[in-house]
């Protein structure tokens, strides 16, 4: 009887698996491109059932367990188009090939960042930029700025040359007073991107730094507030997202890649002394009156020049004081030692793979990177793992680790402070050996006797500086599925650092004069000092998104195609920083000794904040079909910051598209014209305050040996609310398609945008009796409006040679719309130039002295005439500016007025990608930077010291009738085209050039329009050659990068700023470090 059961049981069981098999089955298949390559890591996803899968490393995919019945079947994969199918699932198996196309214009592409959840870009109603994984490794780049340089239309990228230095990155003009350094995401959570100080000067380290970009999968783009109000109060100068490399189901793959890179100097750009000539006194026999030379030092004594000099002299010798002359030698090689040939490399392999439960990628990298200035140096070497587990089938998590060591050493001289050698070099008598040692092997302490200035090659001796970190990057992501209506995805992300900064200064007291006694060096803290920076930094990130999708006609049959998405997002951010800081003065003399008890003093400071902001988002998406959709919501956010503002800020936002091309009537264009669509945007985001802008601090000092407290010279202001910026953006995306061959795909994508920035935060001066120098304010209000363009376009397409072609356009202008207080605002940088904001000016334009350019100029200030009528004849006009005939200076307007403006009238970058037979590759990339104009402070200082080429040109300032008669100088080049009457030679007024730096005048203000030759890349791809060995990828690359530059600026670069992020002293060019010409080599191989 009992087996009699156990068969009824077994012939139901199978009965009944018999019938359930019956009504299910499975699908199979391989992802392909064009070239029937495979596509791993391509999404497959099934609508109606909310299901998916990927595919493996051979393009492989499968699902299982399909009920019979019609499906919709969507694959997507970076790069390529989406590929929406109906398929009908019958019981078993069901083969299903997929080929997807090459997506050449982007509009299939799914965006993430700035949307809250995944849409197509047909769907899109803002303008969100993309770079992929092939766009950025096709270039190798160490840093975020070389990744994204002329790729972001509207963008503006100011790279800095020095290893592991901070550039300034502004993503659509100028949001904010300070740093408008956008918000930096990883996988989806936020990190530290921000710089501290490595050295003297303007010499500072950036966190981007540490990321390594060769794990890098793609990189999205929001520019403006429409977007970046799902980011709230630390969005509003947009946000870039980086994502990282995932393993794929299937075989262990390995990946690897070497590259190895030379780094010069642009030879073509230099900035020139005055060498042939000389305004010394001379004797009967041109010899320099009271010129010594200290044999023991290498200090130079050098006589001044008289006020009404003439640079005409040639340099001929001095008298050594004992009758015999001295030859003068000169040295005009004298950056030939300064700079060298930096030699980087950069290797990186990887390891990947997984099953249908489990993916992986480990990878491990190594940069070394030699500066062009000798001693700088950066070293990286970085850690990452990164998994994907599915728990469920509706939970899945994603953890993703990076441990990153860093290394900066060395000091920079190319920056704006006294010990700068690059400052000491270009100021000094082209007489003066740069690099004349003593028995001992040490430079000059400074190159002229009653000098300020340190020899910074001698500085360098004496310093060691150091700036190492230790990061860990760690982000947990749990995504559920409970439904196919509902997602809930929680992130959890710590970025945590120490960063420690060494700097030992021996004790120079005994580098002295033996013959006098005197000490000869002008240094702070000449008897030395060791001191070491200690911060540790953990930044917290925690956010819930919870996502409700619903198809109106798919999910409740009620007719209407109607797509709703509802978001619900809070997310709460940590930020805590300690700062220890430990001197020791007075080291011993003559000893190396380094550590921080080694000296007579002991000085210690430690800093600590924690900042804390938290906020919640709601926002409404309907999509009506394929042709139009809008959505709107708000952002409410709230700090840690004390204070009577402290309160929550809200921030709305909306958007809405048409897209014509999805209507019937466009049936007729579509073969033509695929894709039209129109977008709106509107959206406010914000700045919140510092941790103790609100908030009353007290400093503290010492008297002696008693602790005192002290107010700051800037005091905090409980009123202050965040920085609000408001943004309207209109554009247009369309397609054309025109041929087979000629123009097969070309996109265009087109932006207006409008921002208004109110209430943001300054530092306005107050009256001395309120106990500060300056207050804390919401004191400006800014406006800027510009225009965006993106064009790519599949040029050509044959079967040997394909022909990509990417061109991005912007222009923008900001304006200080009002100032609280209706005054000026100076601020100086460099305690060299101030920057003047002003209500209805440009903001950042260069306020300085304009030449009198007739001799009735009226005075704005008085009414009268700068030059009263009769003494006109003391006065004449040389190129356009009033001299005096007797002190040969120019005369300058009494007013500061707008002598320059450091914002483009616009940028152009022009992005070329040739396939040659499928195996070579050659891509070439032209960027255009027209209409700004630079601050020259390098020949500013020059002709502070006198020592700048322009003091050797001749003028005529006597008034006599000239001829065209050619001066030649001494190597027969003609200097000018004028001469007296009687054939005699114009002077070289050195009075005459000299008053051109009467203050800050527009004789130093240039154009720093440039045409660059951005990089040139050539690759071959040998992988068909040795795919029979086992070898899924072998690529051999070549890359030239900043080849040449076609520009009047007369500096080593016209890309570059003194100020690095800082927006409010943008164009200052202060021995800046300069960008360089690069060679690199690579070679990447796949098993």
């Amino acid at each position: 009887m009992t087996k009699k059961l156990h068969l009824l049981a077994i012939l139901a069981i199978s009965v009944l698996s018999g019938t359930a098999f019956a009504q299910t089955g499975s699908i199979s298949g391989v992802v392909e491109d064009s070239d029937q390559e495979p596509l791993a890591g391509a999404s497959i996803y099934i609508v109606e059932l909310d299901r998916g899968t990927t595919s493996n490393s051979e393009g492989q995919y499968s699902l299982n367990n399909v009920p019979v019945g019609t499906y919709t079947i969507i694959t997507r994969f970076l790069g390529f188009k989406e590929n929406e199918q109906t398929v009908d699932i019958s019981s078993g198996l069901n083969l299903l090939d997929i080929t997807l196309e090459d997506d050449i214009v982007g509009f299939d592409e799914v965006i993430v960042t700035g949307t809250g959840s995944a849409v197509s870009k047909k769907k899109l109603a803002m303008d969100v930029s993309s770079v992929d994984e092939q766009s950025i490794q096709k270039v190798p780049a160490y840093t975020l700025s070389s990744s994204l340089s002329g790729k972001i239309a509207g963008s503006t990228i100011t790279p800095n040359g020095a290893p592991g230095a901070p550039s300034a990155i502004i993503l659509r003009g100028i949001n904010t007073m300070g740093t408008s350094r956008p918000m930096i995401l990883i996988d989806g959570v936020e990190i530290d991107a921000s710089s501290t100080a490595a050295g003297s000067g303007s010499d500072q380290y950036s966190r981007l730094s540490d990321i390594d970009f060769s794990n890098v999968e793609r990189i999205e783009v929001v520019k403006g507030a429409a977007a970046a109000t799902l980011y709230g109060a630390q969005g509003a100068n947009g946000v870039i997202q980086i994502f990282t490399k995932s393993g794929t189901n299937g075989q262990t793959r390995i990946d690897a890649s070497t590259t190895w890179s030379f780094d010069q100097l642009d030879e073509s750009r230099t900035v020139s002394k005055a060498t042939n000539f000389h305004a010394y006194p001379t004797d009967a026999n041109g010899n320099i009156i009271g010129l010594a030379f200290n044999e023991n030092t290498g200090i130079w004594t050098v006589p001044a020049t008289e006020a009404n000099s003439t640079t005409d002299q040639p340099y001929t010798g001095y008298d050594d004081g004992t009758g015999n002359i001295v030859p003068l030698t000169i040295y005009d090689d004298y950056l030939g030692e300064f700079y060298q040939t930096g030699i980087s490399q950069n290797h990186q392999i990887s390891i990947s793979g997984g099953n249908e439960v489990t993916t992986y990628l480990v990878s491990g990298s190594f940069l070394g990177q030699e500066g062009i200035e000798q001693d700088i140096n950066f070293e990286r070497m970085s850690f990452r793992l990164n998994t994907t587990t599915r728990l469920r089938d509706d939970l899945t998590m994603s953890l993703r680790t990076n441990l990153v060591n860093s290394d900066r050493s060395g000091v920079s001289e190319s920056g704006d402070n006294i010990e700068s050698g690059l400052n000491n070099l270009l100021g000094t008598a082209p007489f003066i050996d740069p690099l004349w040692q003593d028995e001992n092997g040490f430079f000059a302490t400074k190159f002229t006797s009653g000098s300020v200035s340190t020899n910074g090659l001698f500085f360098k001796q004496i310093q060691e500086l150091n700036t190492g970190s230790k990061r860990f990057l760690g982000n947990l992501n749990l995504k559920y599925n409970p439904t196919r209506f509902l997602e809930i995805d929680y992130k959890f992300g710590l970025d945590g650092y120490y960063n420690e900064f060494n700097r030992i200064q021996d004790n120079v007291t005994l580098f002295e004069d033996p013959t006098t006694g005197d000490n000869e060096v002008v240094i702070l803290n000449p008897d030395g000092f060791s001191q070491r920076i200690g911060r540790t930094n953990y930044f917290y990130n925690s956010i819930v998104d919870v996502l409700l999708k619903s198809d109106l006609d798919r999910d409740f049959s009620l007719g209407i195609p109607v797509q709703s998405t509802t978001l619900m997002k809070f997310d709460w951010r940590r930020n805590d920083f300690t700062s220890t800081t430990a001197q020791s003065d007075g080291l011993p003399a003559g000893l190396p000794l380094t550590t921080i008890r080694a000296g007579a003093t002991d000085i210690s400071d430690e800093f600590q904040s924690t900042f804390i902001t938290y906020g919640y988002l709601l926002n409404q998406r309907f999509d009506i079909d394929d042709y139009a959709g809008f959505s709107g919501g708000f952002r409410a956010d709230k700090s840690s910051a004390f204070g009577e503002a402290a309160e929550l800020r809200y921030f709305p936002r909306g958007d809405a598209y048409l897209r014509l091309s999805g209507f019937d009537f466009w049936d007729n264009m579509s073969p033509f014209v695929p894709e039209f669509k129109l977008r709106v945007a509107y959206g406010e985001a914000g700045t919140q305050p510092g941790a103790f802008d609100r908030f009353i601090t007290l400093n503290q000092g010492n008297i002696g040996v008693s602790g005192t407290f002290n107010t700051p010279g800037t005091s905090s202001n409980p009123a202050i609310v965040e920085e609000e910026s408001a943004e309207l953006e209109f554009g247009a995306d369309l397609s054309f398609d025109l041929g087979d061959t000629w123009f097969q795909a070309i996109g265009i994508s087109a932006t207006y945008w409008n921002r208004e920035n109110s209430g943001v935060i300054q530092s306005l001066a107050v009256a001395p009796s309120t106990g500060s120098q300056a207050v804390l304010d919401n004191t400006i209000d800014l406006e800027a409006t510009g225009f965006d363009l993106s064009l790519n376009s599949l040029v050509y397409n044959s079967q040997n040679f394909n022909w990509l072609a990417n061109l991005n356009f912007g222009t923008s202008e900001s304006t200080v719309a009002n100032i609280s207080n209706g005054e000026d605002l100076i601020l100086s940088v460099s305690n060299n130039f101030d920057f003047i904001f002003r209500e209805g000016e440009r903001y950042g334009v260069f306020f300085g002295f304009h030449p009198l350019e007739s001799l009735d100029e009226i005075d704005p200030t008085t009414n009268a005439r700068y030059i009263a009528e009769a003494d006109e004849g003391n006065f004449v006009i040389v190129d356009g500016a009033v001299v005096n005939r007797f002190s040969k200076r120019i005369q300058m307007r009494s007013e500061r007025e707008v002598i320059g403006d450091p914002t483009p009238d616009f940028s152009l970058s022009f992005r070329n990608d040739f396939t040659i037979r499928r195996n070579l590759e050659v891509v070439f990339q032209v960027d255009w930077v027209q209409g700004f104009d630079i601050l020259n402070g390098t020949k500013w200082w020059m002709f502070n010291a006198g020592t700048h080429e322009e003091f050797e040109d001749r003028v005529l300032i006597d008034g006599d009738e000239v001829v065209g008669q050619p001066i030649f100088d001494l190597n027969g080049d003609p200097l000018t085209q004028i001469a007296r009457v009687d054939g005699s030679e114009p002077q070289a007024w050195r009075n005459y050039h000299a008053s051109k730096r009467n203050g800050l005048t527009s004789y130093f203000i240039e154009d720093g329009s440039f045409v660059k030759l951005r990089e040139v890349s050539v690759s071959y791809d040998l992988t068909s050659m040795v795919a029979q060995h086992g070898i899924k990828n072998l690529r051999l690359g070549v890359t030239g990068r900043n080849l040449l530059t076609l520009t009047g600026y007369e500096g080593f670069d016209p890309e570059v700023s003194q100020a690095n992020e800082d927006s409010r002293f943008r164009g200052v060019d202060l021995f800046t470090y300069p960008n360089y010409r690069t060679f690199s080599f690579n070679v990447s191989l796949g098993l």
